[in-house]
């Protein structure tokens, strides 16, 4: 993997941001949460705890010995995390995925650190944390239902701009990500079809390449246009998010543009050799 471009306080503040999202059960809410205090806290429940079970003498070996493991596990994936993302470029940047690998545990350890430093109160700490874990539970409620209901919206969205091959300016639009466009792709026929017939001796370049049939020469624009200058092209361009067709703006001028039959607006094709790359498919566009 190549160097990375984030730095040090690049990692540890998408780290932060993430704990937040992944624990606060409320996504506008952990939004106001400060990345510091989210791995502050992190560090502070891991390392008390880790204290807790040296010190607790009272404790069995196994619940000591799990206390450190969890300890252990928790602060060493963050830092492992942040050092990894900083040393290496991943290709995007530390999110709830990979906060969620170890802040699971940050909850019953915290539970375990008050059970220990509250003796003779069990009752009412379990009490306590029983009635924060229903409310934490009603709020992931309201925020999944929420959710549901703009991805239900956002569906629609896509099945509009993949017709009309207009992206949308809608606040709707602003939030949409490239995965949702990618399943609507995914299970469009035509297009399977379509790339089922080009030529196995074209080459196809496509920004979504990874959909189509794999058991031709698939691949990611190159830098060098002069690379294709021996060999015939099919380019398969489709609308995603925070994506134009500037990719493909450099190619286009010398590819023919194809039309293909069933597909989309929001797919362009072009080929250096349209009959010789897909044959009866292609007509002049």
């Amino acid at each position: 993997m190549p160097p990375s471009t984030h730095t040090l306080l690049d990692s540890m503040r998408d780290m932060g941001v993430s704990i937040a999202l992944a624990v606060v059960p409320s996504e506008s809410i952990s939004r106001s949460v400060p990345w510091q205090l989210s791995l502050l806290l992190a560090a502070g429940i891991s390392v008390s705890s880790a204290l807790a079970a040296f010190l607790n003498r009272r404790a069995t070996s196994i619940a000591r010995r799990g206390l450190v493991v969890a300890s252990c596990f928790v602060m060493t994936g963050i830092m492992v995390a942040i050092a990894g993302r900083t040393r290496y470029e991943w290709g995007a940047e530390i999110s709830v995925r990979h906060a969620s690998q170890y802040d699971w545990l940050l909850l019953p350890l915290g539970v375990m650190l008050v059970l220990c430093g509250l003796r003779g109160r069990t009752r009412a700490i379990l009490r306590a944390a029983g009635g924060i874990a229903a409310i934490v539970v009603m709020l992931r409620g309201y925020e999944v239902a929420d959710r549901w209901s703009f991805l239900r919206a956002a569906d629609n969205t896509v099945n509009e701009a993949i017709a009309s091959g207009v992206y949308p300016s809608s606040d709707v639009g602003r939030h949409l990500q490239a995965r949702q466009f990618f399943r609507h792709y995914e299970h469009m026929i035509e297009l399977r079809t379509a790339s089922r017939k080009i030529n196995p001796r074209c080459t196809i370049i496509s920004n979504i390449y990874e959909l189509l049939i794999a058991q031709y020469d698939i691949a990611a624009l190159p830098s060098d246009q002069r690379a294709l200058d021996d060999r015939d092209v099919v380019l398969i361009q489709a609308l995603l998010p925070n994506t134009t067709s500037a990719n493909g703006a450099a190619y286009t001028i010398r590819l023919m543009p194809v039309r293909i039959r069933g597909l989309p607006a929001s797919v362009q094709v072009f080929s250096s050799s349209p009959k010789r790359c897909l044959g009866e498919a292609a007509s002049a566009g």
